[in-house]
């Protein structure tokens, strides 16, 4: 016997395609809302019987074809909240926030590995106005000192610390959008920097003519990479307050601006703490 052709072969698909039929159209028909009125009105004015207008005079409720479905642990059922779309233009001038123009001003003290340096203190300058996408570069200039130790041999050689002279970029990676009060992002950044001294008692050399040659200061050109971590502790739309945390490291030249061969400073590695005031600039 043919399995194909027996009468339980063809009842058992009409009712598997009745079966799916019946479950599409529930599933189109659950969208609506019953906005046309009840059946039974549809049914009268559909008899040949009714002599008025076979006309229904309410309007379908509009479908929510947007909308977002959770569950309802108290209730027992789903229930729908609309959300519209953020749409386009709204999602490009969200990510244009991040390119806005600031201006920064900070204060910063770090620790530095040396036995020759007590620390880190200095002032930075900054331009935030060029981002995209949660991304923002930075441009900034900044002026940091570190007196001698004591102990250290060159306090007995160099006149008051260290002087350096930063100018470099940062790339800033955002969590959180630019509207919210509170704000985080990572960072990582490069800087050109000239480091100068003072001698205690000036250098005389002899010169490329063949006279002599007076050096009572000297510098030495570097340049540093850093990493590093940042909060907004309270963003506005005109001003913002925050603090960062970075590590870094300065690799120096191997000859002084008066052409000396550098065998004195190694890299510095340094942990850098800051405070940021940061002003809108329009």
């Amino acid at each position: 016997m043919n399995v194909k052709h027996s009468p339980l072969y063809k009842s058992s698909a009409v009712t598997a395609i009745l079966l799916i039929g019946f479950i599409a159209l529930q599933g189109c028909s659950s969208s609506r809302k019953g906005g046309r009125g009840n059946l039974s009105e549809a049914m009268e004015k559909a008899s040949n019987d009714y002599k008025g207008k076979r006309k229904i005079e309410k309007r379908p409720t509009p479908r929510q074809h947007d909308t977002t479905h959770y569950w309802r642990a108290d209730s027992g059922h789903v229930r729908s909240i609309y959300r519209p779309r953020r749409s386009y233009e709204a999602e490009m001038r969200l990510h244009a926030d991040y390119g806005k123009p600031w201006f920064g001003i900070s204060a910063e003290y770090g620790l530095l590995k040396s036995d020759d340096f007590y620390g880190l203190t200095s002032v930075a300058f900054s331009y935030e106005g060029f981002g995209l996408y949660k991304t923002r570069l930075d441009l900034h200039l900044s002026v940091e000192s570190s007196p001698i130790q004591e102990t250290s041999p060159l306090n007995k050689s160099l006149d008051g610390g260290i002087l350096m002279f930063q100018l470099g970029a940062d790339i800033n990676f955002f969590t959180t959008p630019p509207y919210t009060f509170m704000g985080q992002y990572f960072k990582t950044g490069f800087d050109m920097v000239v480091m100068s001294w003072a001698y205690r008692n000036p250098i005389i050399t002899l010169n490329e003519y063949g006279g002599e040659t007076k050096i009572d200061s000297d510098a030495i050109w570097g340049f540093g990479l850093n990493v590093g971590l940042g909060w907004h502790i309270a963003q506005t739309k005109y001003f913002i307050l925050g603090g960062e945390l970075q590590p870094g490291a300065i690799f120096w030249g191997p000859y002084t601006s008066e052409d000396f061969k550098n065998d004195v400073f190694p890299t510095f590695w340094y942990l850098r703490l800051s405070a940021t005031i940061k002003l809108r600039l329009w």
